[in-house]
Order: structure tokens, then sequence, then C-alpha cells
């Protein structure tokens, strides 16, 4: 295989901002995440939801990167939000016990 298959998608939505992860977050690909959210950030939305509905693989990196991103979310004032992923990506957030303390929600209504 070549490279990670990752792809995101990233839009706003007055002080919502959308960050759509495809694919894999593992250690190659976790700098692109943060990259995607770091470029949300800095055009000042109040909260944030990164939408893990096609989460096809998570590693420890990226788990460390959810949860360093939530501990951010707290102490800068600003609201972060998951949508959950499939039973089989979900799986590593409930071994690691990262779901009971993970901003998971339902996905939201799309107008």
């Amino acid at each position: 295989m070549q490279g990670s298959p990752l792809e995101i998608r990233s839009e706003r939505q007055g002080e919502t901002g959308r960050v759509t992860v495809v694919g894999e977050i593992d250690i190659a690909t976790a700098p692109q995440v943060q990259d995607a959210v770091e470029a949300m950030l800095a055009e000042r939305v109040g909260e944030l939801l990164i939408d893990l509905r096609d989460l096809a693989f998570i590693d420890s990196s990226g788990l460390r990167l959810l949860i360093a991103l939530n501990n951010r979310a707290t102490a800068d004032g600003w609201k972060l939000s998951l949508t959950r992923p499939s039973d089989r990506s979900m799986s590593v957030f409930q071994i690691t016990g990262a779901d009971e303390n993970l901003p998971f929600v339902e996905e939201p209504s799309t107008q």
C-alpha cells in the first residue's frame, strides 16, 4: 500500500468548524489531522467537531492527538466534539478507556 490512506475535509459554519476524517489516523497521518485542526482553530471557531464516522483505523498516536486536543479545548475555552466511529474503530477507544473521557456525540442533524 502506498502511504496511509487518509482524506480530510474541513468546513466552517458560523462559529463551528468541522473536520471530517476518512481513513486511518496513525503515526504517519496524525500530523495531517493536527494541521487541519490547527488551520480551523486559527479561524477562531468556538466549537470544533471532528467527524470520525468514516474512521477505518486509529493507533496510539491518533488517540494521543485526540486526548491532547480535548485537554487543550478545556484549557483554552473552546468546545471539542467527536462523532462516534464504527464499532471496529470505537473498540480502540473502549479498550483504552478513552471513550469515558473524550467528548463523543451522536451525529448532529444535517440540513
